[in-house]
């Protein structure tokens, strides 16, 4: 029963908490199971955070967001490692979305230590996690690539010109496409409010991404939000154009090229790619500033259903 597991949040504070470093990450290591319940409070939270109207899920469907439950399942690594103290960068997630979450359902998230490794010389560990209904029903699956104990720049400020190299970087992840096929595009704007609102603020954590003046003893000029919160974005574009086909049967990958700082306008779009045997249908996500820069690359797809 979730009534016995200890809640998400409860979990990221205690003197059961080990310090964020490479050699404390234990690989295979299962967390303790926690609830969560994504209820009409955390939806609103999310919805005003990335700026969309939450009525589809409040009122209309009465369900949760998928990328709620994804956001928040990326953090359950920190119900074991100290995140007061953890100095890490999120560098590519993976989800599926295996069925639509009933708004207000306790949920039992689970998860581990997928791997760690030494890349270049950096620090990276790979955090996989799910979450179930109380019936054992799978509804969300995850995994997020970080790299921990990272030193963070002198400073990072706005660019100023086109960054020619970055789409280059994901080149083998996402298939050269001709771009003509749009299905879905805005403008979305990371607002110093919404990155926090989206990061937790309400549970009174202080980080860079809600409190200026950790953001600036870090080398950065404001807050700045979470790549998962550029793929939430795209993942909300997803689901207004396919609705519970994407709740169902959605999944979203994401490479984080460069920090979104407060402040920043992006073009967020949505364009279909060829399909192929595995899908039922593939789109390519990217956000991209007025200078053409993209903090992120995205694809996300259809399951085909068996």
């Amino acid at each position: 029963m979730t009534s016995r597991l200890p809640y998400l949040h409860e979990r990221k504070t205690g003197d059961h908490l080990r310090p964020p470093l490479y050699e404390e990450l234990r690989e295979g290591e299962d967390y303790t199971p926690v609830s969560f319940v994504p209820d009409v409070n955390a939806v609103e939270a999310y919805c005003n955070a990335l700026g969309i109207d939450g009525d589809a899920y409040l009122k209309t469907k009465r369900t949760a967001p998928s990328g709620l439950v994804m956001k928040e399942l990326m953090w359950l690594y920190m119900t074991h490692y100290d995140r007061s103290t953890l100095r890490g960068v999120h560098v590519h997630e993976t989800a599926r979305f295996h069925a639509e979450i009933p708004l207000g359902a306790p949920l039992v998230f689970k998860g581990r230590v997928r791997e760690k490794y030494l890349k270049r010389g950096r620090k990276y560990f790979i955090n996989e996690s799910e979450a179930y209904d109380i019936d054992g029903r799978l509804l969300v699956s995850q995994a997020n690539t970080e790299i921990i104990e990272f030193e963070s720049p002198a400073t990072v400020q706005p660019s100023e010109k086109k960054d020619a190299g970055a789409e280059q970087k994901l080149a083998p992840a996402i298939p050269t496409v001709d771009q003509t096929d749009i299905v879905a595009e805005r403008e979305v704007t990371a607002t110093r409010e919404g990155i926090g609102l989206f990061s937790g603020v309400m549970d009174g954590f202080r980080s860079i991404h809600s409190d200026p003046l950790e953001a600036v003893r870090q080398g950065f000029p404001d807050v700045v939000a979470q790549g998962m919160m550029g793929l939430c974005w795209l993942s909300e574009m997803a689901y207004a154009e396919l609705g519970m086909q994407w709740a169902r049967n959605g999944n979203i990958t994401g490479t984080f090229l460069k920090p979104i700082l407060a402040g920043s306008r992006f073009d967020a779009r949505l364009v279909r790619i060829a399909n192929d045997l595995t899908s039922q249908m593939a789109m390519q996500g990217s956000l991209a500033d007025q200078l053409g820069n993209s903090p992120l690359v995205s694809k996300l797809w259809l399951t085909v259903s068996v």
